[in-house]
């Protein structure tokens, strides 16, 4: 139910201009960055991922990070939950932030990713 919002997504015209009307704004005001038209081109991502019968394979064997904000209200910690099952190389890292920490705290986010990668290389 967080991700109502996908549905929404699919009808024409309406979510661009909620986004360059309300989304945006708010978007610039949490960030300090202005992002013009990105959100809206962002669009297509959620349009061309709509629900698409897919087969995954039956192991993922790449690593693979996965950082989990815990108080993000589109997305459920939750959906984490058993990815263990399938992907061989999981490191699941959780931050105390909403949904848009990675726009809001790129460097954290840099930061992560660097140690992960070092740590991945030192286990080589």
């Amino acid at each position: 139910m967080r991700s109502w919002y996908v549905a929404v997504f699919q009808l024409p015209v309406l979510p661009e201009l909620a986004w360059r009307t309300f989304l945006a704004r708010r978007y610039e005001h949490l960030t300090g960055r202005s992002i013009s038209d990105n959100g809206a081109r962002g669009l297509a991502l959620y349009r061309a991922n709509w629900y698409r019968h897919q087969t995954l394979p039956a192991h993922c064997l790449v690593p693979v990070q996965v950082i989990v904000p815990r108080r993000d209200p589109f997305l459920s910690p939750n959906l984490v939950d058993g990815l263990e099952d399938w992907v061989t190389q999981l490191k699941i890292s959780e931050v105390d932030a909403g949904h848009w920490w990675p726009a809001e705290d790129g460097e954290a986010l840099a930061r992560m990713l660097r140690n992960w990668i070092a740590d991945f290389g030192e286990r080589q």
